[in-house]
């Protein structure tokens, strides 16, 4: 659960620093919605090949024989944390942000 909850921890901070970036990702011959484990190391930020390993490690956690929902909204996540992000305040998302816990680690 911890390595699942990581992978979208870093998804959301690739996402936050640069918003395109899962949508790049997903035009890469089309990796995010076929098969993560081909995603390669990039030359262009640091930690590319821990990267790598987290989004393979998303891929076999999470994509893997996962119920079509599951799948769906991971696929979106990019929307997902934008439209989160984006309506923080709103009274039907601010609850499950303030009860949150306390992040321990960097993504």
């Amino acid at each position: 659960h911890n390595d699942m909850l990581k992978c979208v921890y870093l998804l959301a901070h690739l996402h936050k620093a640069s918003s395109s970036y899962i949508r790049q990702l997903a035009r890469e011959s089309d990796v995010w919605s076929t098969d993560l484990r081909v995603y390669y190391p990039r030359k262009d930020f640091e930690f590319s090949e821990e990267y790598s390993g987290y989004l393979s490690e998303l891929y076999a956690n999470i994509l893997f024989d996962q119920p079509l929902k599951i799948r769906r909204l991971v696929k979106c996540l990019d929307v997902c944390i934008e439209k989160l992000t984006n309506h923080a305040d709103s009274e039907w998302i601010a609850p499950f942000l303030k009860h949150r816990t306390i992040d321990s680690d960097a993504p």
